[in-house]
């Protein structure tokens, strides 16, 4: 134990004394408990306490990160200890000081050295940081003996000196009598001119577990339980199935970077899929109605584990599961750049537009290639309506339908065959001895005893028929790019609903949530809402969330929505709600 016999009117030391007379009163439990070691050193300074705030909140810090009871086991050293205060945001002086006071109060210090102060830490040069210990530490009797020595009192108590501190000091000084005396013992057992010493097994890691509070299903129930020990953090999920028949489950964990960085460092009974590596992951299960089915996860988490950190965890954990939520339910963005709506295009033409970064795109059932960007083109041919649809990495799609339009065909105009004009005869006016000929009728001189050629009969041209072009049938293409004839019916596009709102609700004592839903393929005629509120066709319900008993706060409860489309067909859509209410009010 220190030497207390110090100077005690020096205010620089007076956080450092008081921390070693709570050791000396209460023993070395006392570091065990941050809150009481803050008390009973705003006992021990009284008025002095308000100027010392810092120097007593980085002590009671390092209580609360087991630095004194880890410094007295040999698990740690100084330099470990020091990292632990830094990743808490005290700077560096102010962390040495806080395990210097605890060194001091437990007599890890040279005797001879004064106590520990803030004024003396920052003038003196940064120590060579000691590295961690081996896992057993040396027990010297000779240390307990002046320790003993150190800690009795230099004169009797008063008369105002408490009976019951007197005792705590008769029977802390007979425990540690007999302690030296056993380790005089042993080291006579042992022999030899060597150092005599006992080895002590440091004390294992203290088990931490935090226990959630179950959470309702869209089958049953899940609990989630974390446990740490040591550099083991071990999460799982049971699953139990309440609902009649088996249930199949897609079971997705959330879990905060400031737990585990990276979903690389996780493994998993049964082996879990990687949804992203922030981290995110599932498991796909079948579980019988009735039955349960656990998941068990583990890896070393990013910081040492404490409780409070544990609960700060819990409290990054639903943070980290309400943005995935919102984005995993998200639908993607999708534009459609060309062709405009209607417009005149060749028989082949070229579909082009943009959606988000990493989703998928298909044009008129075909997959098409996204680059980097969101972009991306196809060229489509032989229709008149093409429909573009996106899907986000979690299944969520968007639809967008374009309708264009080919150029009317080129009518036919039939062409007329233009009759033969015989040429002009020339006649020679000019008289010639000719022989003894006569002129035939067909224009021809022949002898005069001669006869003409018969001329041919006369043959009559064919009447002439106008050609009529060949138009095609009429035919209609429907919105999944089949063609039917003009008379017959396209089969009924498909229609969806999605519900719109937020995944979780923070509640004060509100019990109406505006929710929206987002038809596709149709227009609701009538929208079935379990909430009050009617349906306009743009705007939502007012939903109530009844909480399960006055005794839940923090629970899980699911709505089902109904779209009636004009031809009769009718949409149904689920929505999963976590309620956290304030007690004691609630909806319902």
């Amino acid at each position: 134990m220190p030497n207390t016999s110090q100077n005690t009117t020096d205010p620089d030391l007076a956080v450092a004394q008081a921390v070693a007379t709570a050791v000396r009163e209460f023993g070395p439990s006392a570091s065990t408990e941050p809150r009481r070691v803050q008390g009973l050193i705003s006992d021990v300074l009284g008025p002095a306490a308000r100027t010392r705030r810092a120097e007593i909140d980085a002590v009671v810090m390092a209580a609360d990160e087991q630095i004194p009871d880890d410094l007295m086991a040999r698990r740690i050293g100084v330099g470990e200890a020091l990292d632990r205060l830094l990743d808490r945001g005290l700077g560096r002086d102010l962390a040495l000081f806080a395990i210097e006071v605890w060194q001091f109060a437990f007599g890890l210090l040279d005797p001879s050295r004064p106590a520990p102060s803030l004024s003396k830490r920052l003038t003196e040069p940064t120590p060579t940081l000691d590295p961690a210990p081996a896992e057993t530490a040396r027990f010297d009797p000779r240390f307990l003996a002046a320790s003993l020595r150190a800690e009795e009192p230099a004169t009797p108590a008063t008369p105002e000196e408490p009976a019951n501190r007197r005792g705590r000091w008769i029977a802390l000084a007979a425990i540690l009598s007999a302690l030296a005396l056993v380790g005089g013992i042993l080291a006579v057992v042992m022999g030899g001119g060597g150092r005599s010493h006992i080895t002590v097994t440091p004390p294992p890691a203290p088990v931490l577990r935090l226990t959630f509070a179950e959470e309702a299903t869209a089958f049953g129930t899940a609990a989630r339980t974390w446990t740490s020990s040591g550099e083991n953090f071990v999460g799982k999920v049971k699953l139990t199935n309440t609902g009649s028949s088996d249930a199949s489950v897609h079971h997705v964990e959330v879990l905060p970077k400031s737990l585990v960085a990276d979903a690389a460092a996780i493994t998993s009974d049964p082996a879990h899929v990687v949804i992203k590596s922030d981290p995110v992951i599932a498991w796909d299960l079948t579980i019988p109605t009735g039955s349960s089915e656990t998941v068990t996860y583990r890896f070393k988490p990013a910081k040492r584990v404490t409780k409070s950190r544990l609960e700060t965890w819990r409290d990054d954990r639903a943070k980290a599961a309400a943005a995935f939520t919102a984005e995993s339910s998200r639908p993607p963005a999708l534009t459609i750049s060309e062709p405009a709506e209607g417009a005149t295009v060749a028989t082949t033409f070229v579909v082009a537009g943009s959606t988000d970064p990493g989703a998928t795109v298909s044009v008129a059932g075909a997959a098409v290639t996204v680059n980097p960007d969101g972009t991306w083109s196809h060229q489509v041919a032989g229709t008149t309506t093409v429909v573009v649809t996106a899907s986000s990495p979690y299944g969520v799609t968007t639809e967008l339908t374009r309708h264009v339009q080919f150029p009317a065909p080129t009518p036919q105009v039939p062409q007329t065959p233009t009759p033969e004009t015989p040429g002009p005869t020339t006649t020679n006016t000019k008289p010639k001895r000719q022989p003894a000929t006569k002129l035939c009728p067909n224009g021809t001189r022949v002898a005069t005893a001669a006869s003409c050629p018969t001329p041919p009969a006369a043959v009559t041209p064919p009447p002439l028929t106008p050609v009529v072009p060949q138009l095609p049938d009429p035919t209609v293409t429907c919105w999944n790019g089949t063609v039917v004839g003009a008379g017959s019916q396209c089969p009924p596009r498909p229609i969806s609903i999605t519900i719109n709102g937020p995944n979780e609700i923070f509640s004060d004592g509100t019990c109406g949530h505006n929710y929206s839903i987002t038809a596709t393929g149709f227009t609701p005629v009538d929208v079935d809402w379990p909430g009050s509120g009617p349906y306009d066709g743009k705007t939502a319900a007012v939903l109530t969330f009844p909480r399960p008993s006055d005794a839940d706060f923090a629970y899980t409860t699911t709505f089902t929505v109904t779209a009636k489309a004009p031809d009769g067909r009718t949409a149904t859509a689920s929505k999963s709600v976590h309620v956290i209410t304030a007690p004691p009010s609630g909806c319902g």
